[in-house]
């Protein structure tokens, strides 16, 4: 081989592991999002946790999730309901984490869980901005029964039936 070649050659093979580097993170997402779809789960609960400079950060929260919908978040321990406009579905972070993989001076991290593929970890930072970045957390993911009781104020009761992840 040409001596010239030898720098060309190290030089390209950097480029490509380089880039294959930078491109895997969006196809294991979408990846992820295909098998997470493929569950076909509407009705689970969840606990759930945001870090940032933003109101509820940092406690754990119970997130009932019911037609695709937050329906109701509780905070751990003290068991006082939240809103839940704030809360989201654990479908929903797949589409922060895509959204910010394309943004400049951002570094997005997602971790997934190995059994049902929702993000259980979505770390969203922006290193040149102090109070820039999420870090949204999910687990504890279980399905839920829907049952309709007209005889109370409560129109719908949800019910664990034991569909766990970690």
């Amino acid at each position: 081989m040409a001596s010239f070649v030898k720098p060309f050659f190290s030089a390209s093979l950097f480029l490509v592991f380089a880039a294959c580097s930078d491109t895997t993170a969006p196809i294991s997402l979408s990846l992820n999002r295909a098998l997470w779809e493929k569950q076909n789960l509407h009705d689970y609960s969840y606990i759930g946790r945001r870090d940032c400079f933003c109101g509820d950060a940092g406690q754990d929260v119970y997130v009932v999730v019911l037609s695709d919908t937050v329906f109701q978040v509780r905070v751990v321990g003290t068991n006082v309901e939240l809103p839940k406009g704030y809360w989201l579905t654990v479908g929903q972070p797949f589409d922060y984490a895509e959204r910010s993989f394309g943004e400049k001076d951002k570094t997005v991290k997602v971790e997934y869980d190995p059994a049902l593929s929702y993000p259980t970890l979505v770390d969203v930072q922006c290193p040149m901005v102090a109070d820039c970045g999420v870090t949204i957390r999910a687990r504890n993911l279980g399905g839920l029964v829907v049952a309709f009781d007209r005889t109370r104020d409560l129109s719908i009761k949800a019910y664990d039936v034991g569909v766990k992840s970690r």
